[in-house]
């Protein structure tokens, strides 16, 4: 027996649930109810918009302080945040370059301050393959065992399997967030190189949000023989996709590294596009390519981006607000 909407005084939208006994949250009907402080699952009606969390499909609720209802933990966001797009970039192996990113977007791109820029930061890892110039540890979303143009070919994966998984999570998590601040989901971009990239083309494959966009940027597609691509059947099928890689790139080379990420990806996904930057290294292809980046953003109305008179419109293909 249970009863989702229960006459707890403290529990606005209801329960308790005798199968087993607790509060705030009904498992048949996937309802989520605020109200009890040390609830397991915390929240509200996902239908009617609310407080919490439903652990079943995963939305947050940013109206009220605990994720989970459990006190004490916080979600990043509370109610709507005045944003209509966001753009979530995802650096390489070593560091966050938050700062000069978002600038970079903000004065040479143009992009408007509509647009919530999300840089994440990867967590210490251990990198095996890196060890002699890293150090035991380093700032990486995943550790490898394998090189790129290695890893494309090998029948063993070259990237961690359940390091790359949580990595992924966080970004879901990231969008979750987003949505909770009233921004769609189909207004959000993921950008990233390096390592960056290939959580960006991972997230492409294997999110349940149907994305804007994607930008991945000197990089390729993880385990690509080990977890071949063409398993799995996206969400963001027809999501458009920018891939640019360098045509210098020594670590991420075009041949086979580029080359077979492109092939793999274009039997997937139905608006894939892939460039080589021919000046561009592993380090510079990003800024070198940046107009071509915004040019992606522009022809598929993706973000919003600032005139440079304000109110006279596209100037010089840089965009305007609208």
């Amino acid at each position: 027996m249970r009863d989702p909407y229960g006459d707890n005084p403290d529990q606005p939208y209801g329960g308790y649930d005798f199968s087993p006994p607790r509060y705030g949250y009904d498992p048949i009907l996937r309802y989520a109810y605020a109200g009890y402080p040390v609830q397991p699952y915390g929240g509200y009606d996902p239908f009617l918009h609310g407080y919490g969390y439903d652990p079943v499909s995963r939305y947050p609720y940013a109206d009220y302080l605990f994720p989970y209802g459990y006190p004490g933990v916080r979600l990043p966001y509370q109610g709507c945040s005045g944003k209509r797009h966001a753009l979530i970039w995802l650096h390489g192996l070593g560091g966050n370059f938050g700062l000069p990113v978002e600038t970079l977007f903000r004065v040479r791109g143009r992009i408007a301050d509509s647009v919530e820029i999300v840089v994440p930061k990867a967590p210490k890892v251990t990198n095996p393959l890196l060890g002699p110039f890293q150090g035991p540890e380093g700032v990486s979303w995943f550790s490898f065992n394998l090189m790129p143009a290695i890893s494309v070919i090998s029948p063993i994966p070259g990237e961690n399997p359940e390091e790359l998984e949580a990595a992924f999570q966080q970004i879901e998590s990231i969008v979750d967030d987003l949505v909770a601040q009233c921004i769609p989901s189909e207004n959000i971009v993921v950008s990233g190189a390096s390592q960056g990239g290939v959580l960006t083309l991972y997230h492409a494959l294997h999110s349940r949000h149907k994305m804007g966009g994607y930008i991945p940027l000197v990089t390729w597609m993880p385990n690509l023989v080990a977890d071949p691509p063409t398993d799995y059947d996206p969400i963001n099928r027809d999501t458009p996709i920018f891939q640019l890689n360098g045509g210098l790139d020594l670590i991420v080379p075009h041949i086979p590294a580029g080359m077979r990420t492109r092939d793999a990806m274009s039997q997937i996904f139905s608006n894939y596009n892939y460039e080589i930057v021919p000046m561009g290294a592993h380090g510079s292809t990003m800024p070198l390519s940046l107009n071509k980046q915004i040019r992606f953003l522009k022809d598929n109305n993706l973000l919003e981006f600032k005139s440079i008179l304000g109110g006279f419109g596209d100037l010089g293909g840089l965009g305007n607000v609208g």
